[in-house]
């Protein structure tokens, strides 16, 4: 049948939607983090730039390596 798809398309499909679900839950805690972090930070005199640039930094870092070579 045309419509059927392969066992390796189906595999990346499945493959592709779980880095993208641990990207989202990654980037909910980082966001998490630093929201409950910025009050500590102003107590410290510390810029909210400090925590911006922190999350910047985290959000721009490819951490989802997956062992066939895909990143995201």
């Amino acid at each position: 049948m045309c419509n059927e798809h392969s066992f390796e398309e189906k595999c990346f499909v499945i493959l592709i939607s779980e880095i993208f679900t641990s990207a989202k839950l990654y980037l909910s805690i980082i966001d998490d983090v630093i929201d409950n972090m910025r009050e500590l930070f102003f107590d410290e005199g510390l810029e909210d730039r400090v925590l911006d640039d922190l999350k910047h930094n985290m959000t721009g870092i490819k951490m989802f390596h997956h062992p066939c070579g895909m990143s995201l």
